[in-house]
């Protein structure tokens, strides 16, 4: 369940993406309709935290290029 602490009526799009921010255990936020790249990153995070969260790992970069996301690793 999440409490919305302010609401814009009528605020729809994309510069509308933190106007009913909520928080989410990891599945909770798997399960809800988010973008694919949202879907990766929080699959990203989930990997790390349960592998220890080692902070030298190489960091990953996600970019979309003709309309295909790429991850590249940042050493």
């Amino acid at each position: 369940m999440t409490h919305v602490g302010h609401r814009l009526d009528g605020v729809v799009g994309a510069e509308a993406e933190l106007v009913e921010a909520g928080w989410f255990t990891f599945a909770e936020a798997k399960r809800a309709e988010v973008p694919e790249i949202t879907r990766a990153i929080l699959d990203e995070v989930e990997a790390r935290l349960k592998g220890g969260n080692r902070p030298w790992q190489p960091v990953p970069f996600y970019f979309s290029r003709g309309g295909r996301v790429y991850r590249e690793a940042i050493a």
